[in-house]
């Protein structure tokens, strides 16, 4: 059973690097909402030297046939591909323009979509999709113009509006940004100390990365790749009330000047830092069943270094004109 369990683990890790393969990339998105309820969404996706170099080879080897709308196009700038992005936010969100970024070896985009009513607007949540589409829209460009429409996904985060002299939006959370802190409390108390969650008496970290078990070689090795990846990625969703922004009852405090409000982030260059990455990246792999299906893994995340969730079912934000 324990060979199996690292068998398991090892599997995990393999799979969460073959994920990175696809979203070792820094992406930002921002939701504008004037008051009105129409408003923009900018989508900033940035790759690093050594990722470019690695599609650009797997483009290369690729047979013609299956590089749909590459052919003509740069493809780490497919514009019919950033298009059809826009469907994956809302039947509502049209596509406006988008910008190329090619600067010192790192590529990426910066793609505007529009929107009239927020209400339209969702934005899925879950981690097992993310960076799956950026990577693919590298290879594939119309093609995603027949994908079927999924509605709002289960993981989804969505908004309400009431417009007014003061009109207030609420932005609806998943259940997996709900409840962390109570979720962790429910974990074993080893894998709480080894994420370094557990203070002793002097209130220092109470760590025991080991716990008496060393991972094998194997396991090692696939931690060590999927690790290499993970260093290079950040996800960030901002939503800016442009206007007078009057409230929120978010836990981590808006910028009130520029009316931005942080939902998510999750920056591993700073968990890395910390010296958590590698801890972190052996639970979440614990916590993964290789042949389908997770637990949640913003429970290990919650509390480390460079992640930053907003946790309550809903954040309402109240603004008006200025």
């Amino acid at each position: 059973m324990h060979g199996m369990r690292k068998r398991s683990i090892c599997l995990s890790l393999l799979m969460i690097s073959g994920a990175c393969l696809s979203g070792c990339l820094r992406q930002k998105v921002l939701v504008a909402v004037e008051q009105d309820g129409s408003g923009e969404i900018a989508v900033t996706r940035i790759m690093p030297p050594v990722t470019v170099a690695m599609i650009l080879e797997q483009v290369a080897h690729m047979p013609a046939q299956a590089r749909h709308g590459t052919a003509t196009e740069d493809p780490l700038f497919n514009t019919a591909a950033l298009r059809a992005e826009a469907r994956l936010y809302g039947p509502g969100v049209s596509f406006k323009n988008a910008r190329k970024i090619d600067h010192a070896g790192h590529r990426g985009a910066v793609a505007v979509y529009s929107f009239l009513d927020v209400r339209d607007v969702f934005f899925n949540a879950g981690l097992k999709d993310g960076g799956m589409f950026a990577f693919a829209q590298f290879m594939h460009g119309e093609s995603f113009d027949m994908m079927p429409d999924q509605g709002i996904p289960s993981e989804a985060i969505t908004f309400q509006l009431t417009t007014g002299t003061t009109s207030r939006l609420t932005i609806v959370l998943p259940e997996t940004f709900r409840d962390l802190e109570t979720k962790q409390e429910k974990l074993p108390e080893n894998i709480r100390r080894k994420l370094g969650l557990i203070k002793d008496e002097s209130g220092t970290n109470a760590a025991d990365s080991t716990d008496g078990e060393v991972p094998d070689e194997h396991v090692r090795a696939a931690m060590d790749e999927a690790m290499s990846m993970y260093r290079n990625m950040s996800s960030i969703l901002d939503v800016q009330v442009n206007g007078e922004l009057i409230s929120s009852t978010a836990k981590h405090p808006p910028d009130k000047p520029t009316g931005r409000q942080t939902v998510f982030a999750l920056d591993f260059a700073a968990m890395d830092r910390s010296g958590r990455l590698g801890e972190v990246m052996m639970q979440m792999a614990g916590m993964m069943d290789p042949f389908g299906g997770s637990s949640n893994p913003f429970t290990v995340f919650y509390g480390q270094e460079g992640f930053v969730i907003e946790s309550a079912p809903e954040i309402v934000i109240e603004f008006k004109s200025r």
